[in-house]
């Protein structure tokens, strides 16, 4: 059986993370090495970790960092710590189903994928199912997509558009995960779609179209504390790309994407009172394609 390096980066976590990291003992899947690295929260929460699962010391190591990196860079080192021929990852909130990682590894031996993920089921804190209409809606993106036949490159150009791989739902094969060179740790938002984007476009993705882990929904959720650093975040990553891939195949789709999340940050800052970041961002649609801020504007008025 291949070893799955698995990594959990943790922040100043609760008692939930305990049912993550339960759930990866829990795997049906056993041949398996979890690194639990804590971005610096100075807490004492690392040491409650370490004393709860004294029993996996061979399976669980534990990395304590002293200065906050954010996720990607912890996800970074942590990985170059294992040997594992696989990675998978998992967050302080989240809960994988207990066959995750034997349906993976499974698929992508009987086949030539060098990734695979899945789909997700929107939870909250008391386990029970919430948002259904908007987990399946995002279930049902990832489905129409033909992730067996499409060309790389047009592969690549559906994710930039809808970036729909949830990086907890996945497998990755180390050697793709190197060869790509990681987390672009210099991002704090975009690095996922920046990592999917050139996995796309070098190496075959695979889809299972089965409810791999489960969500937490919750006020403290990264991308609901820091939503407007991480749509800026998403907005340099978007520039990245579009830089190192200026042809017409691709820049027609980021310059929308690009002021899809200018939109998205004006309407973030305008509905938490921050006028100046508000202003900024009107300025930019406006002057950049004052077609597209009327399109929205007209379109908003109309669902009101």
């Amino acid at each position: 059986m291949d070893i799955v390096d698995i990594v959990l980066p943790l922040y100043k976590p609760d008692e939930k993370v305990y049912n993550a990291v339960n759930s990866v003992i829990n795997q049906t899947y056993s041949n398996w090495k979890l690194y639990i690295i804590d971005d610096a929260s100075m807490d004492g929460s690392l040491a409650c970790i370490v004393k709860s699962y004294e029993q996996y010391s061979e399976k669980i190591v534990y990395i304590q960092m002293t200065e906050n990196k954010r996720a990607a860079a912890c996800r970074n080192f942590a990985i170059r710590q294992g040997v594992g021929k696989y990675i998978a990852f998992i967050d302080q909130d989240d809960v994988w189903v207990k066959d995750k990682l034997k349906r993976q590894i499974d698929f992508i031996n009987e086949t030539d994928y060098d990734a695979v993920h899945g789909n997700v089921n929107y939870i909250d804190r008391n386990g029970n199912n919430i948002m259904r209409e908007e987990c399946e809606q995002e279930n049902e993106s990832r489905r129409k997509i033909d992730w067996a036949n499409l060309a790389k490159e047009e592969l690549a150009r559906r994710l930039l558009i809808t970036p729909n791989i949830r990086i907890i739902s996945s497998l990755i094969k180390r050697e793709a995960f190197n060869r790509i060179g990681g987390f672009n740790d210099t991002f704090f938002g975009g690095e996922d779609e920046i990592f999917w984007f050139e996995m796309a476009k070098s190496f075959k993705i695979g889809f299972l179209d089965n409810t791999l882990f489960h969500r937490v929904i919750h006020e403290k959720n990264t991308s609901t504390i820091y939503s407007i650093q991480r749509m800026s975040g998403y907005i340099e990553a978007l520039k990245q790309i579009k830089r190192k891939n200026n042809n017409k195949y691709f820049s027609n789709d980021i310059n929308l994407k690009l002021k899809q999340k200018y939109y998205s940050i004006l309407l973030t800052s305008l509905k938490m009172r921050k006028i100046f970041m508000f202003t900024k961002y009107f300025l930019i649609i406006l002057f950049s394609d004052p077609v597209f801020l009327i399109e929205k504007i007209n379109n908003s008025k109309a669902r009101k």
